[in-house]
């Protein structure tokens, strides 16, 4: 059939003299129309093109990728700068905070702290505690490779800044706590304790029933009493 369009293509229309009539050409295209009509009607799928052979990458496109992964890189590190200048406000209304309680706190010296002024020592200690474990998880590793963390390597560089930082802080409330007189539950390992520890959560270990496994909050004595219980998982028969 497309032999057969072909063909009446080759042939071409009846030429027309200026006298003629446009009946001829109009049989003609009536008549390659229905054949074409036809062969359309034989075909069961469209054919896939035949895959071409993968060239070797010329400088143009090598330039296109390197231009698309300085952009990529551009809004990650725009992005980043972004998520820093939140932490920076967040740890400079810390800062304040912290040190609006140590001006609070500094007409107490001479005496103990009220059992109240303790416990928020405590809980804010907490804070910097998890503040701290978030940084010391690093970020994912770009997958750039190299060139990525050439790239990345300015925002590091402040993230490692910022968890130097937050040490700092953590160190300075941790003192604080021992000089106010407050003494840390030790769990961990120990048998648990239902005076000074609570058990929220256990799973199954080959240590003996009742261990402590892992503690969730920190507990913490004052003044021969127990200020804040331990949170911790214990361990339970595996049996």
């Amino acid at each position: 059939m497309l032999q057969n369009i072909e063909s009446s293509l080759d042939s071409g229309p009846p030429i027309s003299t200026p006298h003629s009539d446009n009946a001829p050409l109009e049989l003609w295209k009536k008549q390659v129309r229905a054949q074409f009509e036809d062969w359309l009607e034989t075909i069961a799928e469209i054919p896939e093109p035949e895959a071409g052979e993968i060239q070797d990458a010329d400088e143009f496109s090598i330039f296109a990728e390197l231009a698309a992964l300085r952009a990529e890189n551009r809004k990650g590190n725009r992005k980043a700068a972004e998520v820093f200048a939140q932490f920076g406000e967040t740890l400079t209304l810390f800062a304040a905070e912290f040190s609006s309680l140590r001006d609070q706190l500094a007409p107490l010296k001479e005496g103990p702290l009220p059992r109240a002024h303790c416990l928020a020592l405590a809980e804010l200690l907490d804070r910097v505690r998890r503040l701290a474990s978030a940084l010391e998880r690093p970020p994912k590793q770009s997958t750039f490779g190299a060139l990525g963390r050439l790239f990345t390597a300015p925002w590091t560089a402040a993230r490692e800044s910022h968890r130097q930082a937050v040490d700092i802080l953590l160190g300075h409330l941790e003192r604080l706590l021992l000089s106010a007189g407050l003494e840390p539950v030790a769990t961990l390992g120990k048998i648990f304790d239902p005076n000074t520890m609570v058990a929220v959560g256990s799973e199954a270990s080959e240590h003996p029933q009742l261990t402590v496994l892992e503690e969730i909050q920190a507990g913490y004595r004052w003044q021969d009493s127990v200020l804040r219980p331990a949170e911790v998982k214990i361990s339970k028969s595996s049996l």
